[in-house]
């Protein structure tokens, strides 16, 4: 933790509430903490459903709230923090329980409360009057809610512009990782091209795409490597047992930057994501990305700055946005070396990105 400086006041510590604790948050935090006591507190810990994968190591200052209601689990909190209050206060999302409760008590005691989002997914159920009806409901409750909060941290350049309907003090703020890990010397580009996808196996990562391309696409002009896991691995590793494409499992954080220095580009098909903190790490790791601008991690630090190839999400798509990197091996260093470049200046860096924060702080 940051030590204060001898004569100086007590600094209040940065506070994060959230759902389940991830790596890109312990990254983050981590980062702030040398910079200013942190302490950070999860719904539940790293078996949850979506995390059941991965093996992480605790920080001390990353703590669970207690089971219960919505209002015993904010008192938890206040009691905790009462005598030395927070400097800052983050809440990823506001429906968490106790999480409008917590920013009424930071409101009343002046500490300042972001609310950390994405932007709200597309919802093929809002369509047709019933939609309109929950569209308005959830506009009016979000207006509500956020009048709250100091402000809004939005995960990318969509969810600043959708938040700005409900609050004048937007800053964008995505998932934010360590750089350190992924500065591995990158080996020099051979034949075949390394590609690499990450992410769970189902539709809305456009894993049907990418094996729709690399059907057609030889493991000796490129080689494709998939890492993770989800409803269709068996399907994928079929796939590259018929073909000759890789199949790497699940990869656990500490294992990513190693795999990640042994490939040349990253293919992320996915149809959405809020962000997808694999595109920072596949950048910070000096590979370019070919992915589109529903991915928002892409949209803002790719797809304008020579850092990769935007594509259209179909196997055709891919196939072509492939073979110009096979048919033209140069692009691949270049751009790798503008991806590192782009994200080491943005906020996606947890260096970056905890002095962004700090600037918020009492």
């Amino acid at each position: 933790m940051g030590a204060a400086v001898a004569g100086s006041p007590v600094m209040g510590p940065v506070v994060f509430i959230s759902n389940t604790p991830s790596p890109y948050q312990i990254d983050l935090f981590t980062a702030i903490a040398a910079l200013r006591p942190v302490a950070a507190y999860f719904h539940a810990d790293g078996s949850a459903a979506q995390n059941v994968s991965w093996k992480l190591k605790y920080p001390e200052w990353l703590g669970f709230l207690p089971q219960g209601k919505g209002l015993a689990k904010a008192a938890f909190v206040a009691e905790r923090h009462g005598n030395l209050l927070p400097s800052l206060m983050i809440l990823g999302g506001y429906r968490g329980a106790g999480h409008v409760p917590l920013l009424l008590w930071a409101r009343l005691k002046g500490v300042p409360a972001w609310v950390w989002m994405e932007a709200p997914e597309p919802n093929p159920q809002d369509a047709g009057l019933k939609g309109l009806v929950k569209r308005v409901v959830r506009d009016v409750m979000s207006r509500l809610v956020l009048s709250l909060a100091t402000g809004v941290l939005a995960m990318d350049g969509r969810a600043e512009q959708a938040y700005r309907r409900y609050h004048w003090r937007v800053e964008r703020q995505p998932y934010a990782i360590d750089a350190a890990p992924f500065m591995l010397k990158k080996k020099s580009v051979t034949k075949p091209l390394k590609c690499l996808f990450i992410g769970q196996m189902i539709d809305r990562k456009g894993v049907d795409e990418l094996k729709g391309a690399f059907v057609r696409i030889s493991p000796k002009d490129a080689l494709l490597s998939l890492a993770g896991g989800g409803p269709r691995k068996a399907e994928m590793e079929a796939f590259c047992a018929e073909t000759g494409h890789n199949y790497l499992g699940f990869v656990q954080p500490t294992d990513l930057p190693r795999v990640l220095s042994e490939q040349d580009v990253f293919v992320f098909p996915s149809r959405y994501d809020g962000w997808a903190v694999v595109v920072p790490q596949a950048m910070a790791a000096g590979l370019p990305v070919i992915s589109n601008p529903a991915v928002g991690a892409f949209a803002d630090l790719v797809e304008t700055t020579g850092a990769g190839m935007a594509c259209e999400q179909t196997a055709e798509a891919l196939y072509d946005a492939v073979m110009a990197y096979v048919n033209e091996p140069a692009r691949v260093g270049q751009e790798g070396a503008r991806a590192r470049e782009v994200f080491m200046a943005s906020r996606a860096n947890a260096a970056v990105a905890a002095q962004a924060i700090m600037a918020l702080a009492k």
